[in-house]
């Protein structure tokens, strides 16, 4: 064997050897995923984006607090619009209120405030 076909050997076995530890991994991943929905310590969320639909798998005690915080968010809406749910309301006042400051930080040649997102 001369020089150039060693180290081609050499890429070779690295380049299986990461494809084995890949797969390994990508197994044991399936795994704990499978073992933790049968555990049922998951809530699942489906939500819909345009015509596409995306399920969430969402461990119980962060989905109680988000919970929480929604149904806080919810309870602020004092003045219930008929044809609207509480959620429609909240939306549309948040998409308001943002589009406001949009507006009027553009009138004043300003960007727009640069926010902390809160998980």
């Amino acid at each position: 064997m001369n020089h150039n076909q060693i180290l081609q050997s050499i890429e070779d076995l690295c380049r299986q050897h990461e494809l084995a530890v890949e797969s390994l991994t990508r197994n044991q991943l399936a795994d704990a995923i499978r073992q933790a929905l049968a555990s049922g310590d998951f809530c699942r969320h489906v939500s819909i984006d345009h015509n596409r639909q995306t399920v969430t798998y969402i461990p119980y005690a962060a989905y109680s607090q988000l919970r929480v915080r929604y149904d806080e968010l919810l309870a602020a809406v004092a003045n219930v619009i008929p044809g609207e749910s509480r959620h429609d309301t909240a939306l549309r006042y948040i998409r308001e209120r943002e589009q406001e400051g949009v507006t009027n930080a553009a009138d004043h040649g300003q960007p727009p405030a640069q926010r902390e997102v809160v998980p």
